[in-house]
């Protein structure tokens, strides 16, 4: 051999010489510690390599006569032990034929080290795709490196897409998401994200708010009720006083005193205060009522006269009524109904210093169009519609709205009870309320009641 055995078998490597038939003609003794056994008995090197290996071997013998690039094979020991072996290949100088050096270094540890980097990889790409979470990571020209199913599932997007596209799925997603950077064991930086969908989470947490919201005026509609029940109990007992002394006189004095009418005048008022204060005693549920239908239209045309002297007499503030052409019945005493629609109209006036229109409509809702009008009432209803062209309200005033002795008028002009009157008269028949108000572009009351039929049984209401 040109290169002399002497220093081929004292190299620090595992090395063999092969002829042009692959042949073994030569090794050292560290290829034998390497395979665990004598190979003198090879035939050719191909009976050192793990079948599954012998083509990267082959490549690397086909290579051209500067080949430098090494193989990395598995050694077939005797003891079955897998050793992973990176081959290099040389050429002897001055040989003919011309016969091949190779040399092997043992990279066990290092392809065991790759495995369990593979396995990790594969572990947490398992776990990434089976994670409801949505994952990514890009490489610094926004290209998608990686994404996991939940990805693909939710943007239905191809990985390749430059940028963040937008999720297909049906309805607006609440998204919690966290952004990192990323360094791979060559030192690479990546972008990386995981995002979660919480739409559910945020949903059932505004639910709860408007729960805990609703809890607290309740509460406060609670405060206020027995607050009115006491003063209106004592109120009725001086009412009957005064209704009595007032029908005395009236006996007394006979229909042709000049008096006469002014004392009827007073009885009528005693008889409207007495059923308001009926009306407030129900309301604390200091007592039952038993209400028979009431037609809303023929409430409305009763008032008529009396809202017009509630908004002024100067024409300043102008009253429009635009009434159902068909009965709008509903199962709320007509006391009620009128308490409701003065407290609202009294509202809208307060709110227009300025003049203005109240308009106020009775219309029926047909049952396939109530839930979509903003009522959560099931079931066909009697909207009563009160709108003004007033100051408007802001969000913070809205928000408070129906809050017992909330007000944004002077100490002289409100006292806070009348929308919250308002309020526990609708819900405590069933029915609901819906505003909408902007500053500087008036308020809008919709109060939806249960509609009924006239010949529908008054139901006895606790």
């Amino acid at each position: 051999m040109g290169l002399d055995a002497t220093i081929i078998a004292a190299m620090g490597a595992a090395v063999c010489v092969l002829d042009a038939q692959r042949r073994v003609v030569f090794h050292n003794p560290r290829l034998v510690a390497l395979m665990g056994a004598d190979v003198s008995a090879l035939v050719t090197i191909d009976a050192l390599v793990d079948p599954r290996d012998v083509p990267a071997l082959d490549e690397l013998l086909a290579a051209g006569q500067d080949a430098t690039e090494p193989a990395d094979v598995r050694l077939m020991r005797t003891d079955g032990e897998e050793r992973w072996v990176s081959v290099t290949r040389s050429m002897l100088p001055e040989e003919e034929p011309a016969r091949v050096l190779l040399t092997f270094h043992d990279v066990t540890e290092r392809k065991q080290f790759e495995r369990q980097a593979i396995d990790a990889e594969d572990r947490l790409t398992a776990f990434l795709d089976a994670s409801s979470a949505v994952a990514w990571m890009k490489s610094n020209d926004g290209r998608h490196v990686y994404v996991n199913d939940a990805w693909r599932r939710v943007f239905q997007a191809d990985p390749e897409t430059i940028g963040d596209p937008a999720p297909r799925d049906s309805g607006a997603l609440a998204w919690q998401t966290v952004r990192f950077p990323f360094w791979d064991a060559s030192g690479n930086r990546y972008a990386a994200g995981i995002a979660l969908d919480v739409t559910k989470e945020r949903a059932a947490q505004a639910a709860l708010r408007k729960a805990e919201e609703q809890l607290r005026l309740a509460q406060k509609m609670d405060a206020l009720g027995r607050l009115a029940g006491g003063v209106a109990h004592d109120f009725n007992n001086l009412l009957t006083v005064i209704g009595g002394y007032a029908a005395h006189v009236a006996r007394e004095l006979g229909q042709e005193h000049p008096g006469s009418e002014a004392i009827t005048e007073v009885l009528a008022a005693t008889e409207t205060a007495t059923a308001l204060t009926r009306q407030l005693l129900t309301f604390s549920r200091r007592q039952s009522s038993s209400p028979s239908s009431s037609d809303v239209n023929a409430v409305l045309s009763r008032s008529e006269g009396m809202l017009r002297q509630l908004i002024g007499g100067d024409g300043a503030v102008k009253l429009s009524l635009e009434l159902a052409h068909e009965s709008a019945a509903v199962l709320v005493d007509g006391t009620n109904v009128q308490q409701v629609i003065m407290n609202l109209v009294v509202n809208a006036r307060d709110a227009m210093s300025h003049g203005g229109t109240i308009t106020v409509r009775s219309a029926n809702v047909p049952l396939d169009a109530t839930h979509a009008s903003g009522c959560d009432v099931r079931g066909a209803v009697v909207k009563l519609t009160v709108v003004d062209t007033g100051c408007g309200m802001d969000e913070a005033t809205l928000a408070r709205l129906y809050e017992p002795f909330f007000t944004t008028k002077t100490a002289d002009k409100g006292t806070g009870l009348g929308l919250a009157t308002v309020f526990g008269i609708v819900r405590h028949h069933g029915g609901c309320i819906h505003v909408e108000s902007h500053v500087g572009s008036g308020t809008r009351f919709d109060v939806h009641l249960p509609r009924i039929e006239h010949a529908s049984v008054a139901k006895r209401i606790a």
